[in-house]
């Protein structure tokens, strides 16, 4: 059974993930699927903006942890470059991606959605965090994009605590784009679709995100070094010793470490 539903509208493609049940996490079966969605989407010329929204009261709660075992087997750092592949290609897509964000976006959830062009959130349920260094592990799969888009010191603020903000902070930053109310986001991200879609030129709109990426200088090698610093962490005894409380719903204690 697919984990994505998608349709199309108005030259803009809604695609929503679902796996309310695990609070739509990214496992690799999800991953693959979003991986040639995008890829399918790029080549579809009736379609000019996506929406990546989520059903259920979750956005996304990040990687099931039950596909990154603490040890750096090929499987999990297999599953940790696909990530990687998926936000680059999300960025590097000729389409304009928004991401609508109606509950919690935790870890690689809300990577996800930072690695699209725009964020709307839903102003009342919304909620961000990279809980990583909570759970024994580095939220390397978030830090690039992050840093671009909110700067140097918000970005060490929520990647070192792994504190939770709700929308309001989240747009006070830079993280956010735009607050919709109760139940709205996507209407919201549509609306901004639609509005790219009728009003702008694809090819300006691909070759704009070509030179904002060329600009930016992201490239394979922060990939590579982004890639390490996460294998290593997730072959390391702090995650080890973390694991089977996270998989038991319980958080770490880290006052003995």
């Amino acid at each position: 059974m697919s984990l994505l539903s998608t349709y199309t509208t108005d030259s803009v493609a809604l695609v929503s993930i679902s796996r309310p049940g695990a609070q739509n996490r990214l496992n690799r079966a999800l991953v693959d699927e979003l991986r040639a969605c995008v890829q399918r989407l790029n080549e579809d010329h009736s379609v000019r903006a996506v929406v990546l929204s989520a059903s259920g009261s979750h956005f996304c709660g990040g990687v099931d942890l039950e596909s990154l075992p603490p040890s750096d087997n090929t499987d999990s750092l297999l599953l940790a470059k696909d990530l990687l592949h998926l936000m680059r290609e999300i960025r590097e897509s000729p389409l304009t991606w928004i991401a609508a964000v109606q509950g919690p976006a935790f870890g690689a959830g809300l990577a996800l959605a930072v690695a699209c062009d725009l964020l709307m959130a839903d102003r009342e349920h919304a909620s961000f965090a990279f809980p990583e260094t909570q759970q024994g592990l580095i939220p390397a799969l978030a830090a690039e994009h992050l840093i671009l888009r909110i700067g140097e010191r918000h970005a060490r603020d929520l990647l070192l605590s792994g504190r939770t903000i709700k929308a309001r902070t989240a747009q006070r930053i830079g993280l956010v784009n735009e607050l919709s109310e109760g139940g709205q986001a996507v209407a919201l991200a549509g609306a901004r679709g639609r509005a790219i879609a009728t009003q702008c030129s694809r090819g300006a709109v691909a070759a704009t995100k070509r030179l904002l990426n060329d600009l930016w200088g992201m490239g394979k090698a922060a990939d590579d070094r982004c890639l390490q610093a996460f294998s290593q962490q997730l072959g390391s005894g702090t995650y080890r010793s973390a694991w089977p409380s996270l998989l038991a719903g319980k958080s770490p204690d880290w006052q003995n470490e």
